[in-house]
C-alpha cells in the first residue's frame, strides 16, 4: 500500500512500548509520527503542531482520550 508522504500522525498512549512500536511501523511507512505519553503532554505539543490523524488511547490517567479528542 503507497500512503501520501505528507500525512502528518499523533499517537498518544501512556504504554511507552506500545507507543514507540506503533510509530516505528507507521514510520516505515513514510508517515511523520508526533508521539505524546499523556494528554496534557498532546496538547501542548498542539500549540504548534497540527495532525491529520490522532491514535490516542482511551484509558489515560491524567486525561482519558475522549476527553483529549475534545479539546484537539
Amino acid at each position: 500500500m503507497v500512503l501520501p508522504s505528507s500525512i502528518q500522525l499523533l499517537i498518544v498512549d501512556d504504554d511507552q512500548d506500545l507507543r514507540q512500536s506503533l510509530a516505528k511501523q507507521f514510520s516505515r511507512n513514510g508517515i511523520t509520527v508526533t508521539e505524546a505519553e499523556s494528554g496534557p503532554k498532546a496538547l501542548s505539543i498542539a500549540e504548534s503542531q497540527r495532525w491529520d490523524v490522532a491514535i490516542v488511547d482511551l484509558h489515560m490517567p491524567e486525561m482519558t482520550g475522549l476527553e483529549l479528542l475534545s479539546k484537539l
